[in-house]
């Protein structure tokens, strides 16, 4: 019998960002903050701003290696779909170096949260295994799903994941 993982969840995080904000002033909203945390203002350095931040370097990424097109809206969970599982095929022939499949994950994750924050809404918290959003009372484990559908492929895909959050 395998050894159970004993996940340790904290509180969740009260957000700070207005998410009803569009790509572009999230990103502005991300660069003043980021230009702050550099001139001392640590404190401003969250687990919410970092995850932004990802998010928006997935939105590059997504541009700029795999020639897509996403954004927050709804319209584009099916692309970013497709991304993970343009991703899926090299790491399974091991084409995808350990450090640049761990930056995806990490981008993937931040975008896949503030994705479910503007679709549906809900917080984030820490765990002993990675970053979760919290929706009502469930923690979706995003980092973990996300590694999930990259190493998996399309069983584990992100739409029928995210149609469930999206029904409780």
């Amino acid at each position: 019998m395998g050894e159970k993982t004993n996940i340790q969840v904290g509180e969740p995080l009260s957000c700070q960002i207005d998410y009803s904000l569009s790509e572009k002033e999230l990103g502005k909203y991300f660069d003043s903050q980021m230009a702050l945390v550099r001139n001392g203002q640590e404190e401003l350095s969250t687990v919410e701003l970092m995850m932004l931040g990802y998010a928006l370097d997935f939105i590059s990424f997504a541009k700029n290696a795999a020639h897509v097109d996403i954004n927050f809206g709804e319209e584009s969970l099916e692309r970013f779909d497709a991304v993970l599982e343009a991703v899926h095929a090299p790491m399974l022939k091991g084409e995808l170096p350990g450090n640049q499949f761990y930056d995806i994950v990490k981008s993937a994750t931040g975008f896949l949260g503030v994705f479910l924050f503007k679709n549906i809404g809900g917080s984030w918290v820490q765990t002993n295994i990675g970053p979760a959003v919290r929706l009502k009372e469930t923690n979706a484990f995003i980092y973990n799903r996300v590694v999930r559908r990259i190493q998996n492929g399309k069983k584990d895909d992100i739409i029928s994941f995210y149609n469930t959050l999206k029904s409780m």
